[in-house]
């Protein structure tokens, strides 16, 4: 075999090999695992009246990062495993201001504090994953001193 193909052979089999890793690199691992659910392409929310759509996506360190957005606003969301407290984590900031900051015990119910830009909080989340084209979370707590209690519903768009 001449040089160039041995470099065209090695180029080849570096590009599968990078191929590998990306594709194992855009997976969850280990706690995280109940979250892969939510990777594969965007998802169409509603809630209370209102739309949204929201694409997750692996991020160092092995979190998720879900970008939520509609004509009326947006809303990054991350979401991890602190191996050291045994305690997921979900941290939220939106287009308004507000940021909320979460702990859970299971990756289902969270529990954690809203701030609205005036107050803080209490605030809970529980994210149900019913397959692969639909999950939901009902959100409780008060914005802007009034409570809210609803649930978004969101299905592979």
């Amino acid at each position: 075999m001449n040089l160039r193909a041995a470099a065209c052979v090695m180029f080849v089999l570096t590009l599968l090999a990078t191929g590998r890793a990306r594709a194992a690199s855009n997976a969850l691992t280990g706690k995280m695992s109940i979250y892969n659910a939510l990777l594969e392409g965007k998802w169409s929310c509603s809630a209370d009246g209102s739309t949204y759509s929201a694409t997750y996506v692996v991020v160092p360190g092995n979190a998720l990062h879900g970008h939520l957005y509609s004509e009326h606003g947006s809303e990054d969301a991350y979401f991890g495993y602190n191996v050291a407290t045994h305690r997921y984590w979900t941290v939220n900031d939106d287009s308004s201001g507000a940021t909320e900051t979460q702990t859970s015990a299971d990756g289902v119910g969270y529990a954690g504090t809203l701030n609205d830009g005036n107050t803080t909080s209490k605030a809970t989340n529980v994210f149900t994953i019913v397959n692969a084209r639909k999950w939901t979370v009902r959100a409780r707590g008060t914005a802007g001193g009034k409570p809210y209690d609803l649930t978004a519903t969101c299905v592979r768009a």
